[in-house]
């Protein structure tokens, strides 16, 4: 997955789908540097004009980034939003020894979180679905639920969730993938990101 954002980020057509890896990539934070994958996930939230996700990546991010900077510092609440999702909490993952982005770049992002907080039209909270298995509310776009830690497809597009509703297999390897990402992803590209070889 992380090698396809490289292989998006060149694509200009790509950057939908670039968009939504980043969300999904999150899920990882405990094998990839955390603060930057939030960073990077609120960056192009507010490129695609999803404003409301953007909000809630960057504030996790400037909440990562204080821990940072002051480890003794641990302003997370445990039973945040982010309980109803498969991204790891950020106490169960190695910290960054120093932060990456400077001093302005982080008065840059609270100024814009202070706008959107200011637009009560912007809903700041995470999307939502229902569990196909014991239907609890889980988070929108985690792969596994938090409560009955039942597993769905992952799209190979986009490491996002997946089902027979949403999804269609590359009839080379049977993999998923989102059937509005398999439209952007075959505009762009000749073959199928899994196996190399035609997906239709």
């Amino acid at each position: 997955m992380a090698n396809l954002k490289f292989v998006y980020e060149a694509r200009p057509g790509a950057q939908k789908l670039l968009h939504k890896l980043c969300v999904s990539l999150l899920r990882y934070c405990d094998f990839i540097r955390l603060d930057k994958l939030f960073y990077e996930a609120g960056i192009q939230c507010q490129k695609e004009n999803d404003l409301g996700l953007a909000s809630v990546f960057l504030n996790r991010y400037l909440d990562i980034n204080e821990i940072i900077e002051d480890p003794d510092n641990n302003n997370i609440p445990e039973d945040d939003e982010f309980r109803i999702t498969d991204i790891p909490s950020p106490y169960d993952v190695n910290m960054p020894m120093k932060n990456f982005i400077s001093e302005a770049e982080k008065e840059k992002i609270k100024d814009w979180l202070l706008q959107v907080n200011m637009n009560h039209k912007v809903d700041t909270s995470l999307p939502v679905r229902s569990c196909e298995k014991c239907g609890t509310k889980i988070y929108d776009a985690s792969v596994s639920c938090f409560k009955c830690k039942s597993q769905s497809e992952v799209c190979i597009l986009t490491g996002l969730p997946v089902n027979s509703n949403n999804g269609r297999k590359c009839k080379s390897c049977g993999k998923w993938g989102l059937k509005d990402c398999w439209s952007i992803y075959l505009n762009n590209f000749a073959n199928c990101p899994w196996c190399n070889n035609p997906a239709n």
